[in-house]
């Protein structure tokens, strides 16, 4: 589930909401009715419910692809960084790459981590890793020229002879601030991270909504849903 499915869910909850209180404006005010009018929506909410039903018993999947994401967004973004003191500008006053080697390979290791994560989600993760092999194959002769190529499973591999190599023109190119191939892979895997985490909120709600006995319940979901949204 990514965003969007939170907005339709809120959206759906604050228009029944917004009826009800208006034909009792001064009674809809207190949070007993505003309980009782999520627990008449339920069943109108049933197919959100059903969704995240679907998930929770792959949260871990959820969890893993946020945090692998995260990873390759910390790599991209110190690969990127323009400080005075960073990868680049160090390697261009003192000739050493090694530092950018190093980080470069922790994008490869990431990026990978990040497929095999997508791989075990449902739908979600199947489109989000198209958009990142899809991407990756737009630069593959320009990465194969700094010593990465892409397998036939989509996955990254290091050359190291070739990656370190590699003048710093080169590895700027790829992965200096402002190019096309480093703005466009944290572009995509900000989206990755940001629709994850929504459906890992959701996750947490829903597995919060379980009574003592162990039972679920739907009624406890969209309140606790709504008490999340407003």
């Amino acid at each position: 589930m990514n965003t969007s499915d939170i907005s339709s869910t809120k959206a759906t909850l604050l228009s029944y909401l917004s009826k009800n209180v208006s034909n009792n404006s001064s009674e809809a005010s207190s949070s007993d009715d505003i309980a009782s009018l999520l627990q008449q929506s339920c069943a109108a909410s049933n197919s959100v419910v059903t969704k995240i039903q679907n998930k929770a018993s792959n949260a871990s999947a959820y969890n893993s692809t946020l945090s692998n994401a995260g990873s390759l967004l910390k790599y991209l973004s110190k690969l990127s960084d323009t400080s005075a003191d960073s990868l680049f500008t160090t390697a261009t006053s003192t000739g050493n790459t090694s530092s950018i080697v190093s980080n470069v390979e922790n994008f490869v290791s990431g990026y990978n981590s990040t497929l095999s994560s997508l791989d075990k989600e449902e739908k979600d993760g199947q489109s989000s890793k198209e958009l990142l092999q899809t991407n990756i194959n737009k630069y593959s002769d320009a990465l194969k020229g700094i010593g990465i190529t892409v397998g036939s499973n989509g996955k990254l591999s290091v050359d190291e002879s070739t990656l370190k190599s590699s003048s710093v023109t080169d590895l700027k190119a790829l992965f200096g601030d402002g190019t096309d191939f480093s703005d466009s892979m944290s572009a995509i895997t900000s989206k990755i991270q940001d629709d994850t985490a929504g459906t890992c909120e959701l996750l947490t709600i829903y597995n919060a909504s379980y009574s003592n006995s162990g039972s679920y319940s739907q009624y406890d979901y969209m309140k606790n849903l709504f008490d999340t949204l407003r």
